[in-house]
């Protein structure tokens, strides 16, 4: 009584085998800026509160009116902001379904995260919005660590493994 049974890998059940020997972290990470890139854009397209809940033109048309710049660029801002953040996730998620791995999509692919991310937090400054640089500023922090756990090179050459056997 008391003692635990400590189980090895051969004792796993067959769906913690397939989460553990089969499905890869960085696979997981990949999945979720995927969908995050891709979802995000998407939404930034239906502009009506009631199906998203969020109007992004009318917050993107108000921010440039502080500094007397017309509604259409920053409806054109925006539309152009969320096709990247679309190609985006469907590079991550390309990368994720390539036969052929390649290291450099991915470092590209975080890299353009962080670069919007430090973009979007230059402009919550120059607005003076908090909220939206916290927010941010959390997600730039998210990318820098998938960066780490996903780009090293150990994680590279076991990927590269996993997907040739």
């Amino acid at each position: 009584m008391g003692q635990r049974k400590i189980h090895s890998m051969s004792e796993h059940t067959g769906g913690e085998r397939v989460l553990n020997e089969r499905i890869p972290f960085p696979a997981i990470l990949s999945f979720f800026w995927a969908g995050f890139w891709f979802l995000n854009g998407l939404d930034a397209f239906f502009n009506a509160p009631d199906f998203f809940g969020y109007d992004h033109l009318a917050d993107m048309i108000a921010h440039f009116a502080l500094f007397h710049l017309p509604a259409s660029l920053a409806r054109l801002a925006l539309y152009l902001l969320a096709a990247l953040e679309v190609i985006l996730g469907l590079s991550f998620l390309a990368a994720l379904f390539s036969a052929r791995y390649e290291a450099s999509q991915q470092r590209c692919n975080f890299k353009t995260a962080a670069f919007i991310f430090i973009g979007l937090s230059f402009g919550d400054i120059l607005i003076g919005d908090q909220t939206q640089l916290w927010e941010h500023g959390t997600y730039l922090l998210l990318v820098l660590g998938s960066y780490h756990l996903y780009c090293r090179p150990p994680q590279f050459q076991l990927m590269k493994r996993e997907r040739n056997s």
